[in-house]
C-alpha cells in the first residue's frame, strides 16, 4: 500500500510538471504498471483468502475498481509522452489542475484514510460493517464531489473523459470508447 501511495504522489509531481525526460518516461510506464500491480495485489490478499466476510470484500472490490481507473492517464501519459500531454493540454487548458487537484490528490488522500480505517479494522477498534459503511461511502463521495466540482470551477477547459484520444481521430475505436468513458457528460446533465 505504501507504495502505490508513492505512485499517486509520483503523478502528482508529473502531471504538475511534465519534464520531457527518457529516464522519466520510463518511470512513468513502471508506475502506471505498479498502480495497476499494487492494486492487484491488494485486491487478491483482501477478497480471496477471506472467506465469510462480506462486510470487507465488498468495499475492497469497490475501492481497487475505483482506483484501478486511476491508472488510465498515466498510462497514456507513459504511452503518448509529451506529445500526448501537450495536446491534451491544448485541448483541455486546464486539465493540469484537473488532473493534480480534481484527480490525483483527492485520490491519495481517500486511499490515506481507507488505511487508516483498515488500520482501525485490524486493531478492532470499528466493526467490519462501520468500516465497509464508511469505506464504500468515502469513496462514492470523492469521485462525485471531485467530478461535480471540477465540473463547476473548470468546466469546458477540462474533461473527465477517462480516456483522452489525443490527438482526436474521429474515425478510431479509441474515439468512440472516449466518448463512451467521458463522464463529464453525465456531470454536466
Amino acid at each position: 500500500t505504501g507504495v502505490l501511495q508513492m505512485f499517486l504522489v509520483y503523478f502528482i509531481y508529473r502531471f504538475m510538471t511534465y519534464i520531457n525526460n527518457y529516464a522519466l518516461s520510463l518511470l512513468d510506464l513502471l508506475a502506471a504498471l505498479g498502480i495497476l500491480t499494487a492494486i492487484g495485489i491488494m485486491f487478491y490478499k483482501v477478497t480471496v483468502p477471506v472467506k465469510g466476510q462480506p462486510n470487507i470484500k465488498v468495499p475492497v472490490a469497490i475501492g481497487c475498481f475505483c482506483l484501478a481507473l486511476l491508472a488510465g492517464y498515466p498510462l497514456q501519459l507513459a504511452m503518448g509522452g509529451k506529445p500526448w500531454y501537450d495536446c491534451v493540454l491544448q485541448q483541455y487548458p486546464m486539465q493540469q489542475v484537473g488532473f493534480v487537484y480534481y484527480v490525483y490528490v483527492p485520490a491519495t488522500f481517500t486511499f490515506g484514510a481507507m488505511m487508516f480505517g483498515a488500520t482501525l479494522l485490524l486493531r478492532k477498534i470499528i466493526s467490519e460493517a462501520v468500516f465497509g459503511v464508511v469505506f464504500v461511502g468515502l469513496i462514492l463521495f470523492t469521485l462525485l464531489s471531485t467530478v461535480l466540482l471540477q465540473e463547476i470551477h473548470i468546466p469546458w477547459v477540462s474533461t473527465q473523459k477517462l480516456l483522452i484520444n489525443c490527438p482526436e481521430d474521429q474515425q478510431s475505436f479509441i474515439y468512440s470508447l472516449s466518448n463512451i468513458l467521458d463522464t463529464s457528460t453525465l456531470a454536466r446533465s
